[in-house]
């Protein structure tokens, strides 16, 4: 049994052959290519932008913690019930300011508040009219459709007529 007997065999494993190599190579230089980050020079600085760090003298000695004397109190039960008391007071006052309110005018020109109302007044007027013709509009529809189906009921009834004097 030959592997490749045929013409068309030969130029096919040739074709493929070529193809793959191409794809590899593609592969290799573009899809491949790694970059590393740039490598980090310097010292870092407190710039005192933060609280913590916003002091007139820097120490010169690293800074050590003192042990506290005392150990922290925590709060009572009605400490706790006070908090959540303002809390919530806090909270009402809150939605109580974002209540909506009226609508404001502004503007203390009398005539520009007269524009913007016979603009709105207009634009209500043309709504109007357009919601009227689109009611008249669909009556003379229906009447139309009335006719025509009283129409076809009359033919209805003529064509049995003429079909029950000839039957």
């Amino acid at each position: 049994m030959a592997f490749l007997d045929t013409r068309h065999k030969k130029k096919s494993l040739t074709l493929t052959t070529l193809l793959l190599s191409i794809l590899l190579l593609v592969l290799f230089y573009i899809g491949l290519t790694y970059m590393d980050p740039p490598i980090e020079n310097g010292i870092s600085v407190n710039f005192g932008t933060t609280d913590f760090g916003s002091g007139r003298v820097q120490p010169k000695e690293r800074v050590r913690s003192e042990p506290l004397e005392s150990p922290p109190v925590e709060p009572t039960k009605q400490e706790v019930s006070e908090a959540v008391e303002e809390i919530k007071e806090k909270v009402e006052e809150e939605q109580v300011k974002e209540a909506p309110s009226e609508k404001v005018l502004t503007q203390e020109d009398e005539e520009s508040i007269r524009i913007k109302q016979a603009q709105e007044a207009k634009r209500k007027a043309d709504a109007e009219a357009a919601e009227q013709k689109r009611k008249a509009e669909e009556a003379e529809q229906k009447a139309k459709a009335e006719a025509e189906r009283i129409a076809q009921q009359k033919r209805d009834a003529e064509e049995r007529a003429e079909t029950g004097t000839r039957g």
